[in-house]
């Protein structure tokens, strides 16, 4: 596939371009076969189309590629990846570190199937959340009034990181 996770199409990246990455990456025959840009691109596609509830893993993440006796781990995946992202120039998420695996999920945008499942909860929340201003994502995740509505299994920072940028943009154009 070979698309490049910062390319301004990446969010639009879709699902069947997502399944079709995935079997690209299950079916290639060796690890070093698999390119890195790949590796980086299949995390955000992931986090959009497959992720549900809980806490995304990289375990998790590397097990939804189901591939048959994989020689090598969810860790050596991921270390390419973060080589794939830093190769094409991502812009990785700083904090007090370097947040590889939120940026590598969150180049995938919002996170549509659980926004499904949830959407009720979830645009309670996010109104109040854009309401609020929040500026970064402990001003949410410590606030009861903005979470208290939410189901316990998507009271997660990448949750909250998503909602944060929603805001942020919103009012980045508001104000």
């Amino acid at each position: 596939m070979n698309r490049q996770p910062n390319h301004p199409k990446s969010r639009d990246f879709t699902e069947e371009d997502f399944l079709e990455l995935t079997t690209s990456i299950r079916n290639s025959h060796s690890f070093y076969s698999i390119s890195s840009d790949d590796c980086a691109l299949y995390y955000g596609p992931w986090w959009k189309y497959v992720y549900a509830e809980g806490k995304p893993s990289k375990d998790i993440l590397f097990n939804f590629l189901d591939i048959e006796n994989p020689k090598f781990t969810s860790e050596d995946f991921f270390k390419k990846a973060k080589k794939g992202g830093e190769k094409t120039g991502l812009k990785w998420i700083h904090r007090e570190n370097t947040h590889y695996f939120r940026t590598l999920l969150l180049q995938g945008g919002i996170p549509l199937k659980n926004i499904r499942r949830y959407g009720t909860y979830y645009r309670e929340f996010l109104l109040k959340v854009i309401e609020n201003k929040p500026l970064e994502i402990s001003d949410i995740g410590n606030n009861y009034e903005l979470t208290r509505n939410l189901p316990f299994s998507i009271r997660n920072e990448y949750v909250f990181q998503a909602a944060l940028d929603i805001s942020k943009a919103i009012w980045d154009e508001t104000d």
